[in-house]
């Protein structure tokens, strides 16, 4: 069976789909995975057919854009950026070039994989499944999202949630309309409005690649299937000096914000502070060293990369950014977890989190040393944060998320309607 995965965006985006691809793989289906340029090497060490979208510049270019990680700026960024249009236009010709070559075969497209979904509209027969890391992709009246920071209580009117949602798809839509208005236009498709509200998803099959535990609602689409959090890549071995770092003392407070954060010297800082008032190891994960305070107290260590499961399991405590990946490995791992949510999907996973009682949050706006110091003390002292962290880390007992997700895949392939269990 043949499958082109389409995943867009940044490793937290493309690294789960190198997991499905790799399941995929080993099931004996061929499995061709396109996106930017940037990612060739870890797609292809998986023994993965890669196809590019997008050079390593325009890749960088994003990242250096610091309106990107602000909580309501960030959305245009994504939806509006001269190179979405680019992405649009090839994602749609690669798609539709698979369709011809492999009438019967599967494309399973990220959220943001848009040209995936105008060649759904080109193309009718298609076979395309939309899959979501975040559940925030989906919208429930009945247990609203968190979007932009905005979280509504159980009291309030579902009429104010939809005037809510009304507002934010005339926002999305004006930034669209630049990228992804334009190029159905030059198709000739039909004028759309409220991308979001329903078109962002596939007619066909919808794959959340999240645990109901974490997230469910009942008023989401009938053609919506969650399976679990899937491994982000491949596990590593540690790297022989940070295991005896990791053995040598304390478990660690492991610091990070996001394989794409180019602009946080601010949050390092805070961290180093931190750790330097409590007096506590510290270990701060970013390919990007340039925004780390010198020099290092003795007690604190910067590593660019680690395999992150196995550096949590060794540690006491996770304060990061909010990704759904990283959220999910301190899930995995048994251990709390402090968010300081950016923008994106990470406020709604604040929400989550905080509502399996195995973390908390710290406003953007508030991470300064003493501060930090003094929640990531409140954090470790609370034993029952950590046992709940701890019952967390059960529950991904049994098949995987790769496991399950592959599986749904094959069943889409093969005709079969979506299970909801």
């Amino acid at each position: 069976m043949e499958f082109l995965l389409l995943p867009q965006g940044s490793s937290g985006d493309v690294n789960p789909f190198i997991g499905i691809g790799r399941e995929l793989q080993s099931r004996g289906h061929s499995v061709t995975l396109a996106t930017g340029e940037y990612f060739r090497e870890p797609v292809e060490q998986a023994g993965l057919q890669f196809s590019p979208l997008g050079t390593i510049e325009q890749y960088n270019r994003i990242l250096r854009n610091p309106d990107l990680w602000h909580p309501s700026r960030g959305t245009k960024v994504v939806f509006a950026d001269p190179d979405v249009y680019e992405g649009i236009r090839a994602g749609h010709r690669l798609t539709t070039e698979f369709h011809e070559r492999h009438p019967s075969g599967v494309v399973a497209a990220g959220s943001l994989a848009m040209g995936a979904r105008v060649a759904k509209e080109t193309h009718p027969g298609l076979k395309l499944a939309t899959l979501h890391l975040q559940p925030c992709m989906l919208r429930s009246f009945v247990d609203p999202p968190v979007l932009a920071g905005v979280r509504f209580p159980t009291w309030v009117p579902r009429g104010v949630v939809r005037g809510f949602f009304w507002l934010g798809d005339r926002v999305v839509d004006g930034h669209l309309s630049t990228t992804l208005s334009r190029f159905r236009k030059e198709l000739g498709l039909p004028e759309h409005h409220r991308y979001l509200k329903d078109w962002i998803h596939s007619p066909e099959r919808i794959l959340g690649l999240f645990p109901k535990w974490y997230a469910d609602a009942p008023d989401w689409p009938g053609h919506f299937q969650q399976t679990g959090f899937v491994q982000e890549d491949a596990a590593g071995e540690l790297p022989g000096d940070l295991k005896d770092w990791l053995d040598a003392g304390p478990p660690p407070v492991v610091f990070t914000f996001g394989s794409a954060m180019i602009h946080g010297a601010p949050l390092f800082r805070g961290a180093v502070d931190a750790c330097r008032i409590l007096g506590c190891r510290g270990l701060l994960l970013t390919k990007y060293p340039e925004q780390l305070p010198e020099p290092l107290p003795d007690h604190v260590r910067h590593e660019r990369y680690a395999p992150l499961l196995d550096v949590l399991r060794r540690s006491a405590l996770l304060v990061h950014h909010g990704g759904i990946g990283t959220t999910a490995r301190a899930l995995q791992a048994g251990i709390p977890q402090i968010i300081v949510p950016l923008s994106h999907d990470q406020f709604d996973n604040v929400q989550r989190i905080e509502r399996l009682q195995a973390g908390t949050s710290i406003p953007r706006g508030s991470f300064v040393g003493r501060r930090v110091a003094t929640v990531i003390g409140r954090c470790l002292g609370d034993a029952g944060m950590k046992q709940h962290a701890t019952r967390a880390s059960e529950r991904f007992a049994g098949p995987t998320g790769n496991e399950l997700t592959a599986t749904a895949l094959e069943e889409f392939a093969s005709g079969q309607p979506p299970g909801r269990d």
